[in-house]
This record gives structure tokens, C-alpha cells and sequence, in this order.
């Protein structure tokens, strides 16, 4: 769904805050003098950016009221953070000098425990986050398989088409009876066929498509979408008990553009101001792990890999490869992973490839780039399709070429047995039968 041309203008056109602030008010004001919204203090350019990043790296010094209030409701814990109610800019802006990005660090948090954002005063279980659950970074780096979700959003579209939103897609299902009750049927079935098969499960917000133009070009410009949508993931994992334990909600973010066309990334620079909006979103609504998925392009992957780090929130990298083991703009899987390693502090837990069938990443994995990346050990796992086909084929098809649960399952194991994969879940294709699947044949494994 392509974003309208005019999207700047109307953005440009919101009218200027004037009067008391109250509780809610979704207005834009500078998040630096929000208790004086009449001072206009001019903003400082990072040096180096394109004109692109630098209409994102002006918003990213724009915040909203709902914003604050949603983050006032919590108590600090390992975090450096800068209150938005500042009477003067004398802590506006302050940064961390490792994580060498210019963005604004308001929100930077460095969790020892690996979660995102901070902990809620008598936090517990009302926010989906068990005390005894074990941290994510932990779980990963542990020789022991962990199950994925399988599709959500193309489950929506194969089965009601109708409530999808033309920019964000699933992600406002949130907020309507019809679509809640699809959603919490979606996941809770991922969630019960973990907890039968006693297996960690990744879950992700329908927040893909929730990125900062699409949110403000919708119905929903200024509502806490991102936020809204971890919490409501979150209430579906306090509904599964002490398996809750066993579940990690995380936060989901996708390229700005088209992922099957690379020629439409962003370059680092803007995608790093573009992405921190949705980064700092998902991070500070405590999800356990935000993960930027289906990246086909090495220099947009490396500035939302930014974005993410500056929040101190763990998190992941996936990327959608050809069988040579490439990225869809030709850069080697093996050289974009170890360019984001080199290049961003911290780094990610990992890397996963998604929205490619298991057979196109077993010839990924064979091919010289992909035996780097393997022999790197930074190479989790995959959420595979059921078609094999390429993204050219699968750009515009209005049919899904399906695959029987178990034969997902069966080339889903032998990449588990021959690479040592240890993170498997389904995307395009898959539902509760293949998932179920998945998670039978790795406990015979």
C-alpha cells in the first residue's frame, strides 16, 4: 500500500498547540518545553544528514502528550532517562556517545534484566512480564530449540480481507470486537500449541506495518498504536498461566517501504530517524524484545539496527535472502550481518531470514555467503514460508501456494539438524497446523 504524496504537507499542516496541556492531548508540542508549548527553540542539526532523514530527525524532536503520560506511569529502574516536563533544555537531548547516533536519547534504557523500557510500579503479570521468566538474550544464546509464531497478518488477509486498515494493515484489529476476537484467536493459538509441546515461544505485536508515516497518514494518528498493540499481546499471554513464563511478546518493525523491492530502502542516516519513532514506541510499552523483520536492503537495515540499539531494548535482525545467499540488493547475508555487528553498539542478540521457504535458505546456507554466516554462530533460525517461490512470484499473487503441515515441518527439522538452527516459526502460508507440526518434530529431535 503505497503512502499519499502529500503525507509531508499534511503533517506540516497540524495547527500549533495553544492553551493548557491535559492528559491525552494528542497535539504535537516539543517534548522539551511542554510546559511552555508557546516557545519555538530552534532545533540543531546532526551534521551529514540527507534532506530525507532530516525531516525524520526533526520529528524524532517531536513528541506527543500521550507519549509522556503512557511513560510517567512508570518507575526507572537501570535506565538514564530524561523527563519530557523539563523546564529549561538543560538535559534535552543528552546522549550516549557509544551507540554513535545523533537521535535524541529521552528514552534510553540498558536493562541488565534484557527488557525493554522499565518496570511499572507493582509490576507483575499485568503487564505479560513473569517475574521468573528467564531473559531473552539467555534463551538465545542456549543451545535449545525455540519455537516461533506462525502468520498473523497474511492469516487476516486470507480469512477477512475486509478489516485490514489500508496503511497499517492488522495492527488496528486491536481496537474493535471483530477484530480483537480474530487476533486473540490467531495467538492464542501459537500460545497453546508452545505450551502443550513445553516449548519457549517468540510472539510479535501486529505492529509491522505501525511505522511512523503510515500511523500518521491513518485514522489512528496519535494514538499509542505500537504501545496498545504489545499490551494487548501481552494480556493474551497472562491469560496462559505459568506458561506465560515460557512466552516473549516482542515489538515488530518492518522496512518503510516495499520488502520485496530493495530500490525503495531508505539510506542509513534516514532510516535511522525514521525507524526511532516505532523503536522507542514498542520499547518503552516493556516489550521483552522488538525484532525488525523482512529487511531486503543492507544500508536501511543498518540504520533501523541503530534505532533499535539507541532504546537499549534487546533486539533482532531479519532479513529475506535469495538461494544464493545474498539480501534482495545483492549485499552477501554473511557481510550484512557482520556490517551491523561492527558498525552498532550494542548489537544485536541475533539474526533470523523470514518470508523465504525452508528449501531457498538450505541453498542459502550451502552457498559461500551463507556458510560465513552460519560459521559466525550469529545466525538463529528462520519463520519460513510455505511457497518456494521467489519474491518476484510472489509480488502481487492473489494465490498462496500452500504446503502440508508436516512437509513444512519435516524441511523445517532437517535445517535444525544439518545447520543447528535453534529459532523455527512460520510466516506466509502458515497457521496452527503447521506451527503444531513444527513443534512435534523438533521435540522427536
Amino acid at each position: 500500500m503505497r503512502i499519499h504524496r502529500d503525507l509531508g504537507r499534511r503533517m506540516a499542516k497540524r495547527r500549533p498547540m495553544t492553551g493548557a496541556v491535559q492528559p491525552g492531548d494528542h497535539r504535537i508540542v516539543s517534548t522539551a518545553r511542554a510546559r511552555r508549548p508557546s516557545s519555538r527553540a530552534p532545533i540543531e542539526v546532526e551534521p551529514g544528514l540527507d534532506s530525507m532523514a532530516l525531516e525524520w530527525y526533526k520529528r524524532d524532536r517531536i513528541g506527543t502528550l500521550e507519549e509522556q503520560s503512557s511513560r510517567a506511569a512508570y518507575q526507572p529502574t537501570a535506565a538514564v532517562m530524561v523527563s519530557p516536563h523539563l523546564e529549561d533544555d538543560s538535559a534535552f537531548g543528552q546522549t550516549v556517545p557509544q551507540l554513535g547516533v545523533g537521535l535524541s536519547r529521552r528514552w534510553f534504557h540498558a536493562p541488565a534484566s534484557g527488557f525493554c523500557g522499565t518496570r511499572p510500579r507493582g509490576a507483575g503479570e499485568m503487564t505479560g512480564r513473569a517475574t521468573d521468566r528467564r531473559p531473552i538474550g539467555e534463551l538465545l544464546a542456549a543451545d535449545v530449540p525455540v519455537l516461533m509464531e506462525g502468520a498473523v497478518v497474511e492469516r487476516v488477509r486470507r480469512g477477512a480481507p475486509s478489516l485490514l486498515d489500508p496503511f497499517l494493515m492488522n495492527a488496528p484489529l486491536i481496537y474493535g470486537d471483530a477484530g480483537r476476537a480474530l487476533l486473540r484467536q490467531i495467538y492464542a493459538e501459537y500460545i497453546d500449541v508452545g505450551r502443550v509441546h513445553d516449548l519457549p515461544l517468540l510472539s510479535l505485536a501486529p505492529t509491522w506495518r505501525a511505522n511512523l508515516d503510515r500511523l500518521a497518514a491513518s485514522a489512528f494518528a496519535g494514538r499509542d498504536l505500537n504501545g496498545d498493540a504489545v499490551r494487548f499481546l501481552q494480556e493474551i499471554r497472562s491469560a496462559s498461566g505459568d506458561y506465560g513464563a515460557k512466552v516473549y511478546v516482542g515489538g515488530l518493525m518492518g522496512c518503510r517501504g516495499d520488502a520485496y523491492k530493495a530500490h525503495e530502502a531508505l539510506s542509513r542516516e534516514a532510516a535511522r530517524a525514521f525507524h526511532a519513532v516505532q523503536a522507542r514506541a514498542l520499547s518503552g510499552a516493556g516489550a521483552d524484545y522488538v525484532m525488525a523483520s523482512t529487511m531486503p536492503e543492507i544500508h536501511e537495515a543498518l540504520g533501523i539496527a541503530e534505532a533499535l540499539a539507541s532504546t537499549g531494548c534487546p533486539y533482532l535482525v531479519s532479513f529475506i535472502v535469495r538461494p544464493s545467499g545474498r539480501l534482495l540488493d545483492g549485499t552477501p547475508l554473511d557481510d550484512a550481518m557482520s556490517g551491523i555487528d561492527d558498525q552498532v553498539v550494542p548489537r544485536p542478540l541475533g539474526y533470523l531470514v523470514n518470508c523465504v521457504h525452508s528449501s531457498v535458505l538450505e541453498l542459502a546456507l550451502s552457498a559461500p555467503p551463507g556458510r560465513r554466516a552460519l560459521n559466525s554462530g550469529r545466525l538463529l533460525g528462520l519463520q519460513a514460508n510455505t511457497s518456494s517461490r521467489s519474491p518476484e512470484e510472489l509480488e502481487g499473487s492473489q494465490e498462496l501456494a500452500g504446503e502440508a503441515p508436516e512437509a513444512f515441518a519435516s524441511g523445517m527439522c532437517a535445517l535444525r539438524k544439518r545447520f543447528g538452527l535453534r529459532v523455527l516459526g512460520g510466516c506466509c502460508g502458515t497457521d496452527g497446523g503447521h506451527i503444531a507440526a513444527l513443534a512435534r518434530g523438533l521435540m522427536v529431535a
